[in-house]
């Protein structure tokens, strides 16, 4: 049972130093040397446990693409109506931001990126599914503009994202009146006029 955690432990040490590491400065700019020193763990021991980068990677970003969905999924309000779910969702968005900074910064830098694999892929894609319904479902009350959903998905995740990216550089402040006012610049963005003019 020791050597299980020992074993455990000592993964995840390399996986927290490889997501510390991709976050801030990328897959190509970070070796795995780089990732065992931070780790505290000689560089061969790496591959005792990971094929290379690309596996690292790979199970990062399954696992906070994952992580992320859950996180905001924890607490949506399926019966509710357009207006209150996008504020949940645009609330616990910010809410995985501010609480996990590396993972949401290691998830848009390797967004789409070509080592990214397969099994990568469709948690993406899954993830996409799952909000879908909700984004049509909108769209069909007339409270959401009619377009593909991925582009509801994209002014809403890259709005944010940007939102975040300004704070890490500290061009802004995210403090709560900051973003809910974003979240009303934004709903006021992808919602129809009357929708918008309605009150959440």
């Amino acid at each position: 049972m020791a050597k299980k955690k020992f074993v455990e432990d000592k993964r995840q040490a390399i996986l927290d130093a490889a997501l510390s590491l991709f976050a801030d400065q990328g897959f190509h700019g970070t070796s795995v040397p780089q990732i065992a020193q931070k780790a505290g763990v000689a560089a061969g021991t790496i591959y005792r446990y990971f094929d290379g980068k690309e596996a690292m990677v790979n199970v990062l970003y399954r696992h906070w693409r994952e992580t992320a969905q859950g996180f905001v999924l924890s607490e949506f309000p399926v019966t509710a109506g357009p207006r209150a779910q996008f504020g949940a969702y645009w609330q616990r968005l910010f809410e995985f931001a501010l609480t996990y900074p590396k993972a949401i910064a290691f998830l848009d830098f390797h967004h789409h990126q070509p080592y990214l694999d397969a099994k990568s892929f469709e948690t993406e894609r899954a993830g996409r599914a799952t909000l879908r319904p909700f984004i049509e479902h909108a769209q069909q009350r007339g409270e959401l503009k009619a377009v593909q959903p991925e582009v509801i998905m994209a002014i809403t995740i890259g709005a944010l994202i940007g939102l975040v990216k300004s704070a890490r550089e500290g061009n802004v402040k995210l403090t709560p009146a900051l973003i809910k006012e974003a979240e009303e610049i934004c709903w006021s963005g992808i919602s129809t006029p009357a929708a918008a003019a309605r009150k959440k």
